[in-house]
């Protein structure tokens, strides 16, 4: 009966600690979940780049001091707002925020809780949802000057602040860029503050189809017409009565350029575009009488520009080719010039080392010979290029004695390098400047034949021919596009030259002669003929 007893015991008692193990399992199971459930959600695959959760909201750098130089990278939900930088008592300088996927709440590039200054912070959107407000930077009782905000997709919900000092005297300098297609449903602002927030602040519309609800403080207007633009197209249309005076504050908006895409179709002279459109009003101000624009580097525009009671509109009065652009082809030309001066090195010290070599050997066999030649030439073409390098050329000479005379002929390799620079000025526009590298490659052959004395000298006839490559590059920051990116080029092409030429060498005493000759080249893909004087003298010592 006792071991009965026992046994009932033990088995009562493993039963126990069966249900306390399941008991610890099932409490640490719902500590782990609460625990889970506190975190911010991240949905699968997200990959939030740059910044640390605070509760739901994403911060660059969040800090006491100075928040400076963080790049947070968005592309899935977050719950709160994304900060690029955030500070309660310093300056937030520098940061960006870059949103392409996700939705969340508001975004501000650099933000200043209590004091600071927010300075050149930027916001990105290509895509995602924001469905509060966008501030480029936000300095709540300090400056907010020179941030920027470039929204080219996704949708914003809320109003867009290029800078924000509402708590602050000061939001200026600040720029607004709109392209591609994005969904904006609220107002656009250049700046927000007490005491200022038009000065400098800038409106950028690189896109035509685009729409909003308003547009308030901007000083300055710039618009690029997209590669899709055509006549009669509106730019943004807007819902709200528009004041680009900003109640008398800018009477005189400044509409500083209208470029247009270098993919676009060229304009013509009376084509229109709507820059802006409101059917509920729209009170232009002070317009200026022309506005002037580029397509790429080549093409230049004039505008006039008008309003009625709804749009405020633009039309061709003349296009042109940009004069500037003939920097351009004297990029190309240094490069000729350092061709031909290599085609000068073949036919006159190449074909002398060939020919000193030769006699060198007894004026039989083969020898090796090589001549070098640099120096610096300036190009006067209208204005003026100069050059400055170095061409050589080496190979083996072969000579023969005949009843004619003495032939040589030579196989060579030829080198040269050079750098470049191109100053043009012009009458109706800025003088520009530019720089270039120059390199060739390539053999050639020639040849030559003394012929035997007749008179007091002797005839002789030569000839070369060379081939290779040119290489060109060419850089010029005076010429630049709507996306601010300069006019240069990288071209690699064939070249071929040929050269022949006849004279007579006069021996005038056993010391001096005098060479009498005429000659003729080619240079290039075109076979164009660059011709010498038809007699070309000059005295030389044996």
């Amino acid at each position: 009966m006792l071991k009965q007893s026992r046994n009932a015991l033990t088995c009562l008692a493993k039963r126990y600690r069966a249900v306390l193990r399941r008991c610890r399992l099932r409490a640490l199971a719902l500590a782990l979940a609460c625990a889970l459930t506190a975190l911010p959600p991240l949905p699968a695959g997200a990959e939030n780049t740059g910044g640390t959760w605070s509760g739901n909201d994403y911060i660059g750098t969040p800090t006491i001091g100075e928040a400076s130089g963080a790049t947070v990278d968005i592309d899935s939900d977050v719950p709160g707002y994304v900060s690029g930088g955030e500070t309660r008592s310093g300056d937030a300088t520098s940061n960006t925020v870059i949103i392409s996927g996700g939705t969340m709440g508001y975004v501000c590039g650099g933000l200043t809780v209590d004091s600071g200054n927010a300075t050149s912070n930027r916001v990105i959107i290509s895509g995602g949802t924001v469905s509060g407000y966008v501030y480029g930077g936000d300095a709540g009782n300090g400056i907010a000057t020179s941030n920027t905000v470039i929204i080219s997709g996704g949708t914003v919900a809320g109003d867009v602040y290029g800078g924000d000092a509402s708590g602050g005297s000061i939001a200026t300098g600040n720029r607004v860029i709109l392209s591609g297609a994005p969904t904006l449903t609220g107002i656009i602002f250049g700046g927000d503050a007490f005491v200022d927030a038009v000065s400098g602040n800038l409106l950028e519309v690189r896109s035509s189809g685009l729409q909003a609800k308003n547009i308030k403080n901007f000083a300055e207007y710039a618009f690029v017409l997209p590669a899709t633009i055509r006549p009669g197209a509106v730019l943004l249309t807007l819902t709200q009565a528009t004041d680009l005076t900003n109640g008398g504050q800018s009477p005189s908006p400044d509409i500083q350029r209208i470029d247009v895409d270098g993919a676009a179709s060229p304009l013509r002279v009376g084509d229109k575009v709507t820059l802006f459109r409101n059917d509920n009003g729209l009170t232009p101000g002070t317009l200026p009488t022309s506005v002037s624009g580029t397509q790429g580097v080549t093409l230049a525009y004039t505008y006039a520009l008008s309003n009625t009671n709804n749009t405020l509109d633009a039309t061709v009065t003349d296009t042109r080719f940009n004069p500037q652009t003939k920097a351009l082809s004297e990029g190309h030309v240094s490069g000729t010039a350092l061709a031909l001066q290599g085609a000068d090195l073949a036919a006159g010290k190449g074909m002398e080392a060939a020919g000193r070599a030769s006699l060198a050997g007894g004026g039989r066999g083969v020898a090796a010979f090589g001549a070098l030649s640099g120096g610096w030439s300036r190009y006067n073409t209208g204005s003026h290029i100069d050059v400055s390098g170095f061409s050589l050329l080496t190979g083996l000479a072969w000579g023969a004695d005949s009843v004619l005379g003495q032939f040589t002929t030579g196989l060579f390799f030829e080198y040269g390098s050079a750098a470049s620079t191109t100053y043009n000025s012009f009458s109706n526009a800025a003088s520009v400047t530019g720089d270039g590298s120059t390199w060739y490659m390539g053999a050639g052959l020639l040849a030559r034949m003394d012929f035997t004395d007749c008179g007091p000298g002797h005839i002789y006839a030569e000839a070369s021919g060379r081939a290779g490559a040119l290489n060109n590059t060419y850089r010029n920051d005076d010429l630049r596009d709507a996306d601010g990116r300069r006019a240069e080029f990288d071209t690699s092409t064939p070249y071929i030259s040929l050269h022949v030429g006849l004279g007579y060498i006069w021996n005038l005493t056993d010391a001096l002669s005098l060479d009498l000759h005429a000659s003729t080249s080619g240079h290039g893909r075109t076979a164009q003929t660059l011709a010498f004087p038809p007699a070309k003298a000059c005295i030389s010592m044996p």
